[in-house]
């Protein structure tokens, strides 16, 4: 499972109730009730929910109590206020006051006034029409410098890791350390070479390529000069003509030197 959450569901008395406080009274976003068209019954749950889209993809979703039970195929309880909050971080301590009083305002409870909190925010705490915790919190009462996080490495350093390589990369490029440059083994050259198939080799660069030609020239020019005929010319009558077309070419080159023939072969 990864580690994300798409959609919170609340379990209210009154839709209308709750759709007209999350909506009209906080502001949240929303195209009202959906899927009334599926109707429920004793045992099936009716598919009426109101959906807010909040930033960052996140949907908040109101559905009522004893409906939620039904789907979630769990014995309908009594609400518990007090078992979880959502939390609506701000930038100032001014903005703590405005949420809560607007909060005020669309006919939620201030259960707790903004205050200095010990760890070191500044928060209050309302409740919605249905129980429901909502909390504001705004930035440290203090100025003073937190610890830092993550904590020193202690012990022995034994220099960056890959992910603070790739952040200094792309963030900080000077402060990569300059690797140390040593002899590479054999094994190390043959990997830098890589292959163009399975297993070590040489890459098909160009000039391996040149190199291949070239050979692939020699060997062409040796089987057609030279004389080769039992690997170049095929058998039978196409084959003695082939080699009575070799002598005649040898035997009117008159350079035998700078093209490679040599005169006396006894086999042609």
């Amino acid at each position: 499972m990864k580690p994300r959450i798409h959609v919170i569901t609340l379990a209210v008395a009154d839709l209308d109730r709750a759709l007209a406080f999350y909506r009209d009274g906080l502001g949240f976003r929303t195209e009202g009730l959906i899927g009334t068209e599926f109707k429920g019954d004793e045992t099936i749950p009716d598919g009426t929910p109101a959906v807010f889209h909040l930033h960052g993809g996140l949907m908040l979703s109101i559905y009522l109590r004893s409906e939620l039970a039904k789907d979630a195929v769990v014995p309908l309880i009594a609400a518990k206020p007090g078992e979880f909050s959502i939390g609506h971080a701000v930038a100032s301590r001014a903005e703590v006051d405005e949420v809560i009083a607007q909060a005020k305002a669309a006919g939620a409870a201030v259960t707790d006034s903004p205050h200095d909190r010990q760890w070191g925010i500044y928060s209050g705490y309302f409740q919605d029409p249905d129980g429901h915790h909502g909390r504001s919190s705004g930035t440290p009462r203090s100025t003073s410098p937190r610890p830092e996080w993550p904590p020193p490495k202690r012990g022995i350093d034994l220099g960056p890791s890959l992910s603070e390589q790739s952040e200094m990369i792309c963030t900080r490029p000077y402060l990569v350390p300059t690797p140390t440059l040593t002899a590479p083994s054999r094994r190390a050259k043959m990997l830098s070479r890589g292959s163009h198939r399975s297993g070590f080799g040489r890459a098909l660069t160009w000039r391996n390529k040149l190199r291949r030609l070239s050979a692939w020239l020699a060997l062409v020019h040796l089987i057609t000069h030279a004389g080769i005929s039992k690997v170049a010319s095929p058998g039978g009558r196409a084959g003695e003509k082939i080699r009575r077309t070799w002598r005649e070419d040898r035997q009117s080159c008159g350079s035998a030197r700078r093209c490679g023939h040599r005169r006396g072969r006894p086999w042609l």
